[in-house]
């Protein structure tokens, strides 16, 4: 142990300011992670949608074709 070291009043000071800014870092990051997860999710209901539609058309011109086969 040291004896006779003493501490600035700043330092606690500083230390609490650093943590802020590492929660206020942390939290930027968590959002941005968020935010890039929900476009992905919306480009892949976009995707999902689309090749639903495509399908339905496919299948409604293969049932057509078959009309006049039974």
């Amino acid at each position: 142990m040291h004896r006779g070291t003493t501490y600035t009043g700043t330092l606690i000071d500083e230390l609490i300011a650093t943590v802020e800014r590492t929660e206020a870092r942390t939290e930027a990051r968590t959002e941005a992670r968020v935010d890039r997860r929900l476009q992905d999710l919306r480009s892949q209901e976009e995707k999902l949608a689309y090749w639903y539609a495509v399908a339905q058309q496919e299948v409604a011109q293969f049932e057509s074709s078959l009309a006049g086969v039974a």
